[in-house]
C-alpha cells in the first residue's frame, strides 16, 4: 500500500468536499433562431463544461412548435398567454420539444464537442406534471407535480451535459406540456444549483420597461413578487415566477441575462456582474 506524502492529509480531505460548481440554463426565444448565435451561445456552455463545471440545459421551442402546427394544418389558440393543447396539438408539440429542437441542441453541443444527452421529463421519472385547471379549456397544459433529479445528477457526475425538454407524464400517463421557464425553475431548485441562468432578448429585469436607467442589478424573491403584482406583464412574468421557484426551492442565486449577447452569458459564468442577479434574500 503506498505511503501518504506527510503533511497532505488536510489537503487531501478538503479536496473531497469540493464540488463542482453547478449552473443550469433556460434556453430559448431569439437566442435559438439564429444559427450563428446558437454556436455562440452553445460554444461558452462547451466551454465551461471542459472547464469543470455542471452544466445543465432546459429549452422551449415555442416558435417550432408555431410552425409544424401551421405546416399540419392545426389552428393556434390562446387562452390568458397559453396554448390550447388537445391530444393532436400534444403530439406536435412532443415531437418537436424531444425531437426535432431536444435532437438539434444535443447535436450542436456535440459537434462543438460536448457529450451532450438529450432527455425529457418523462425519462428517469425526473418530472411528473399535474393538469393546469385554470383557466378551464387548456387541454393537455401542466404544471410540475413532483420533480427527481437523480438522472441528472447520475449524468453530470458521469461528466455528461444533460439538455431537457419539458414534456413530462400527467396522472394518467399521457404527456403534457409544461411551461419551460416554470419547469427549469423547478429543476434548477431541485438540484440546488449555484446559479440558475435565464436567457432573454433584453439585458435583465426593468423597473420601467424601455427606461434603459432603470435596469435592477440585483433584487430580492420578496421584492420581485410584489413587483409581479405592480404590473409586470407579458413573457417575463413565467421567467420570472420561474427565478422565484429557484431560489425559494434551493437554488443559490437567479440571473436574468441577454441571451442574444453572448458575451453577456461569458460574464455570468465567469461571476462578472450582468443583468439582474435574484437571490432569496439581497
Amino acid at each position: 500500500m503506498p505511503e501518504s506524502i506527510p503533511g497532505t492529509e488536510g489537503a487531501q480531505s478538503i479536496t473531497a468536499v469540493v464540488r463542482p460548481r453547478t449552473i443550469l440554463i433556460k434556453y430559448g426565444g431569439n437566442a435559438m433562431l439564429d444559427p450563428q448565435l446558437v454556436d455562440g451561445v452553445l460554444a461558452r456552455l462547451v466551454a465551461a463544461h471542459h472547464g469543470g463545471m455542471h452544466v445543465v440545459l432546459v429549452h422551449g421551442g415555442g416558435p417550432y412548435i408555431a410552425r409544424r402546427l401551421e405546416q399540419q394544418g392545426l389552428e393556434s389558440r390562446f387562452i390568458d398567454g397559453q396554448r390550447v393543447t388537445g391530444a393532436d396539438v400534444m403530439a406536435v408539440v412532443s415531437m418537436v420539444l424531444c425531437g426535432e429542437v431536444n435532437g438539434r441542441i444535443v447535436s450542436d453541443l456535440q459537434r462543438l464537442g460536448a457529450p451532450a444527452v438529450g432527455i425529457c421529463g418523462r425519462d428517469g421519472n425526473t418530472c411528473s406534471a399535474e393538469p393546469l385547471l385554470s383557466p378551464a379549456g387548456l387541454g393537455q397544459v401542466g404544471i410540475v407535480g413532483q420533480m427527481d433529479p437523480a438522472l441528472i445528477r447520475l449524468l453530470l457526475d458521469g461528466r455528461y451535459l444533460p439538455v431537457v425538454a419539458p414534456v413530462s407524464p400527467g396522472p394518467d400517463g399521457s404527456d403534457y406540456n409544461i411551461n419551460a421557464d416554470m419547469f427549469a425553475g423547478s429543476l434548477a431548485a431541485a438540484l440546488g444549483v449555484d446559479e440558475y441562468l435565464v436567457l432573454t432578448d433584453v439585458d435583465g429585469l426593468y423597473r420601467n420597461w424601455p427606461d434603459e436607467g432603470s435596469l435592477v442589478d440585483g433584487i430580492s424573491a420578496v421584492e420581485l413578487e410584489g413587483l409581479l403584482a405592480g404590473g409586470i406583464s407579458g413573457g417575463m412574468i413565467p421567467k420570472l415566477r420561474g427565478c422565484i421557484a429557484a431560489v425559494r426551492g434551493g437554488a443559490r442565486s437567479a440571473r436574468i441575462i441577454n441571451g442574444t449577447r453572448p458575451e453577456a452569458l461569458q460574464a455570468a459564468l465567469d461571476g462578472a456582474a450582468t443583468g439582474t442577479v435574484i437571490r432569496e434574500k439581497q
